[in-house]
């Protein structure tokens, strides 16, 4: 049995000057597929997203409560954020899984030299997918979150690595 789950659009917005299409995330550009923006029901029916990308997971329609992410960005710790091992320590053994599983996730799926806000939003849930199928104890929490920190994390750290390469080069 498969079920979908939208992957939410805040861990993928880029990061630009342009916040004009912020809040309805709708265009003034003709819709996608026909019937889309027709629907006037008022809320009855959810109206359609384009921007979501919908990434293979088990359902979270299931009446369990998940566990939401922590308020600020991992690995930042002392400038409002949290730490990503420090948030799973009610597992031990998942910090080092987690970090394995985006390593090779970002082998497999992504594109090491280009940043999370920047990777197609295709690769980005299939690697979700993937990493949910692979470790499917991230499916306790409310939109994969632990590895889609993970996932960024990684590819911080792999551009910083890049550029630091280039520069010992030059």
């Amino acid at each position: 049995m498969i079920y979908t789950v939208a992957v939410p659009t805040f861990y993928d917005e880029p990061k630009s000057g342009d916040h004009s299409t912020h809040g309805s995330r709708r265009s003034s550009a003709a819709p996608d597929s026909p019937g889309d923006g027709d629907d006037n029901s008022g809320g009855a029916a959810a109206a359609p997203m384009p921007e979501l990308a919908t990434a293979i997971l088990p359902s979270t329609n299931d009446g369990r409560a998940r566990i939401p992410k922590p308020a600020g960005e991992a690995g930042r710790p002392d400038r409002g954020g949290y730490s990503l091992r420090t948030a799973l320590r009610s597992d031990p053994s998942l910090y080092p899984q987690l970090l394995k599983l985006a390593r090779d996730l970002v082998t497999k799926h992504l594109s090491p030299s280009i940043c999370y806000s920047a990777q197609s939003k295709r690769a980005l849930a299939e690697a979700i997918s993937d990493g949910s199928s692979q470790l499917p104890l991230l499916n306790e929490f409310q939109d994969c979150w632990p590895l889609v920190d993970a996932l960024r994390m990684r590819l911080k750290e792999y551009l910083r690595n890049e550029l630091s390469l280039r520069v010992n080069d030059s």
